[in-house]
């Protein structure tokens, strides 16, 4: 409840922001051993438990990966094209291919804080689960655009982040830190001739 209390007091101080942002957020409970996970947007949470199973991966909030989220966007742009009321957009709403739409301008992601072009479109609500955290957990948050999850093959996002993520977690657990995670997804990202504009990774090991 604090967790989700904060992330929606961060929404509402950046509503009227027309840059936007994705949030991860966790919190560790280490008395009751457990971690609650937060995510506004497409940039996952892997949660690895401490016997190596296959990992808790956090949904990604995009045209590509969260179908329920589209469905429910294209209903509020129904209802906005239905009444009219789309005078306070700079341009008529629409769902194009992967992108949501104003006018000439589109995002992929389906949920976000700020982005103010796409009020009354994206949703707001994050993404809130309670998980077990014991000894040898581990926790990895990274951008969307450092792993490129989306262009992964791979039969479900469970799987493409497990494909992108084991080397990471591995390399942490050998006593590696975020930096070198960080070189790791850039040195991935330029063998598979994706550009990498921005990374930012955080480890957690319990």
């Amino acid at each position: 409840a604090v967790l989700c209390s904060a992330i929606r007091q961060i929404v509402r101080d950046l509503d009227h922001e027309h840059s936007g942002t994705t949030l991860s957020a966790v919190l560790i409970d280490e008395r009751r051993e457990q971690v609650a996970l937060a995510v506004l947007g497409d940039s996952p949470i892997v949660l690895f438990s401490d016997d190596r199973a296959d990992p808790f991966v956090t949904p990604q909030h995009n045209t590509l990966l969260c179908d329920t989220d589209v469905t429910t966007i294209r209903e509020r742009i129904d209802r906005i094209r239905m009444s009219r009321s789309w005078d306070m957009y700079e341009g008529e709403p629409s769902i194009s291919g992967h992108y949501i739409m104003v006018g000439s301008r589109g995002v992929n992601l389906t949920r976000a804080a700020g982005d103010a072009r796409y009020s009354g479109l994206l949703l707001r609500d994050p993404f809130i689960a309670t998980r077990p955290f014991h000894r040898g957990g581990l926790v990895l948050l990274g951008t969307a655009d450092g792993v490129r999850i989306n262009q992964s093959t791979a039969p479900t996002p469970a799987d493409a982040v497990w494909t992108r993520y084991a080397a990471a977690a591995n390399l942490v657990r050998s006593g590696g830190g975020a930096v070198d995670v960080a070189h790791l997804a850039s040195e991935t990202c330029r063998a598979e001739g994706y550009p990498l504009d921005n990374i930012t990774v955080i480890t957690i090991l319990g």
